[in-house]
């Protein structure tokens, strides 16, 4: 497997002084909404695209230009990111600790499905809520109480989610075996 790491330029750079290079591991130094660094990732076989922390903070047409260029330009492949509803985005946006960094939020996805109309050869697979009453034991009681309304009403479930997407071959000739990972990192504003 291969792995590429896109990030701002002076992310990279303090990433590059901090840690070792890594085998297999390439360091990408561009913002994602310009789609120059897909050039950088060979497209000769499926991809999976992590984007973590990343989606919430671009603008839906922004969303759709690197979403469709990613299906555009490999064979085949996943996607997983984290993504908010437009009421967690609400919430998300009042909290403090995230008005202290000054970043602001503009995409939220209220049905999984919306990603399939924005990008149609995007498949939606599966939704993960953000809490799972398996590690509820890890929070304080008030903090258990809270996460369990949050799972019992599908609203608050939604606020916070990882989802999964899949897109299969286009017109192009198929990918070789093996996999290469994408992993797009959260904009800092």
């Amino acid at each position: 497997m291969r792995w590429f790491d896109v990030d701002y330029p002076e992310v990279i750079a303090l990433r590059q002084r901090l840690y070792p290079a890594r085998f297999g591991c390439e360091l990408v130094s561009s913002s994602v909404v310009d789609p120059a660094w897909l050039e950088r990732v060979p497209a000769d076989r499926p991809v999976l695209v992590v984007a973590e922390g990343l989606v919430m903070y671009l603008r839906k047409d922004e969303v759709q230009r690197l979403f469709s260029a990613i299906v555009e330009r490999f064979p085949a492949g996943e996607m997983a990111f984290d993504a908010f509803s437009r009421l967690g985005v609400w919430f998300v946006q009042r909290q403090p600790s995230v008005q202290a960094t000054g970043a602001t939020l503009h995409w939220s996805i209220d049905d999984p499905h919306d990603v399939e109309r924005l990008v149609p050869r995007l498949k939606f697979v599966a939704e993960v809520p953000a809490y799972d009453r398996s590690y509820l034991d890890r929070f304080s009681f008030p903090g258990r109480m809270s996460i369990k309304a949050m799972l019992a009403i599908p609203t608050l479930r939604r606020l916070g989610r990882f989802l999964r997407y899949r897109f299969q071959e286009s017109t192009r000739g198929p990918g070789r075996c093996g996999m290469q990972k994408l992993n797009l990192e959260q904009p800092q504003e």
